[in-house]
């Protein structure tokens, strides 16, 4: 293997105990409903096939008319979701600071696993480059008039490269992490645009879903995809799950 492609959050850096802590900072009235929505929203990810998923969707889709992409896992959209669950008309001021706060203590509380920082490390120092695919945080605005999220796809990179800052200790810098901003995952481009530059033949990709990180690295040529399962489970399609990052040593 010449390079190892790594998804970011609950793979390079735990985003689960730093969502925790962000939920129970934001406005104590929508916390709860946040913290479902998004469990929704990650249980879908790891293919469980939550029947809340499809209705949040419609939701989601129906705020985020007119852009190009629908950015499911934008806070701004999940908190005026949750305003409208109790009944309260959700406004730019209450969307802009529960989402500002929201990512202020995800950011305050993110850590890099001590595994990833161990295999960065080894990785780097055998000459194996590290690449890190991350999808977009979905940091949109809000236009009062039109009651319509909007979207500047170069302000949600420089937002998520600046809140995955801590990744500059294992390797990270803006010429190896692609950002799902405009296109991202799972959309073919987004998986084009990671390889390029590699040699394809010699690419390992590992991350925590399997429909979303590893099956679409594979079909775009990929030589082999690891499935980070820290929470335990089996491998399937013929990709293989581990625990740890350090288990990857077998196809290094």
């Amino acid at each position: 293997m010449k390079h190892v492609i790594f998804d970011v959050d609950d793979v390079m850096v735990d985003t689960d105990a730093a969502g925790i802590a962000a939920m129970a900072a934001v406005d104590a009235r929508i916390a709860p409903l946040l913290q479902r929505h998004y469990e929704t929203l990650i249980a879908n990810l790891r293919g469980l096939n939550p029947p809340a998923y499809a209705p949040l969707r419609r939701r989601i889709e129906g705020w985020q008319q007119g852009l190009s992409e629908v950015k499911q896992w934008s806070r701004e959209c999940l908190v005026a979701i949750c305003f409208e669950d109790l009944g309260v008309r959700p406004t730019r001021e209450l969307i802009l600071r529960e989402a500002a706060t929201y990512w202020r203590v995800v950011t305050e509380k993110t850590v890099v696993y001590p595994d990833a920082r161990e295999l960065a490390g080894r990785l780097l120092a055998r000459g194996i480059t590290v690449h890190f695919a991350s999808n977009s945080d979905g940091f949109l605005g809000f236009d009062e008039a039109t009651r319509r999220f909007t979207y500047d796809p170069a302000e949600g990179v420089r937002r998520k490269i600046q809140r995955l800052a801590l990744l500059r200790e294992v390797g990270m810098h803006e010429g190896n992490i692609t950002v799902g901003d405009p296109i991202g995952k799972p959309h073919p481009e987004f998986y084009e645009r990671a390889l390029s530059g590699l040699d394809r033949g010699a690419t390992l990709v590992v991350g925590d879903s399997l429909s979303n990180d590893v099956l679409p690295f594979l079909k775009a040529g990929a030589r082999q995809g690891v499935w980070l399962r820290r929470h335990g489970g089996e491998g399937e399609q013929g990709v293989p799950a581990v625990k740890t990052l350090l288990e990857l040593e077998r196809w290094l």
